[in-house]
């Protein structure tokens, strides 16, 4: 008899113990570890750690692999700002200037190709007008390939604004300038008189003189 009460004494102390500790009942932690394997929270493959928690990650976007490649160039010459600036791979030649404050007063803009493509590491000098007048230009396209042309010369009372720019010296703005000055004054008597478009001096007259004529 007293065996029998003992064992009913020992089983209650033991389930009244087993209510009290919360033994029987498996607690899961849910915690992130960075040295777990990282997957998505709304994964229902979620790995299991040693002891049964899980671990969750958040993903994170490649912030590096979303930046657009860049280089440098150097911008210098008639500029406002001369020094070294990164641009996008693909920038042009254009987009590099504007990052130098834009060209200067007395730069030429019709010099250079500013839809040109970029290289990383180049130099983009910007001339002054001073400088590309003084510069010698490439040879005179032919009368047979140019209609406004005679004796492969350019004439410059007849010749349109691609003719006149393939003169040295002469871009899209003094082509127009030439044209303009022709219509408002009438045909330029002598080659001389070209010097008095605006834009165009001795030093540019004196590269373009065996190019072009009035006849």
């Amino acid at each position: 008899m007293m065996k029998g009460y003992f064992l009913k004494s020992m089983t209650v102390f033991v389930m009244a113990f087993v209510l009290l500790s919360g033994c029987g009942t498996r607690t899961v932690e849910y915690m992130q570890d960075s040295s777990a394997p990282a997957v998505s929270s709304g994964s229902s493959d979620a790995p299991s750690a040693p002891g049964g928690d899980f671990y969750f990650s958040k993903e994170t976007p490649d912030a590096e692999s979303e930046a657009p490649d860049m280089i440098k160039v150097f911008v210098c010459g008639a500029v406002m700002h001369s020094g070294v600036y990164s641009v996008p791979a693909g920038a042009r030649l254009g987009e590099a200037i504007e990052l130098a404050g834009g060209m200067s007063a007395d730069a030429d803009p019709d010099y250079l190709n500013q839809a040109r493509v970029l290289a990383d590491g180049e130099q983009i000098r910007v001339p002054t007008r001073a400088e590309t007048e003084s510069m010698p230009g490439p040879a005179v396209k032919t009368a047979a390939a140019e209609g406004g042309s005679s004796g492969g010369k350019v004439n410059i009372n007849t010749a349109d604004i691609e003719e006149l720019q393939t003169l040295g010296g002469i871009g899209e703005t003094r082509a127009r300038a030439i044209i303009s000055y022709r219509e408002t004054n009438g045909a330029f008597q002598q080659i001389e008189d070209i010097m008095n478009v605006s834009g165009i001096k001795t030093a540019l007259f004196n590269a373009i003189k065996d190019d072009i004529t009035v006849g």
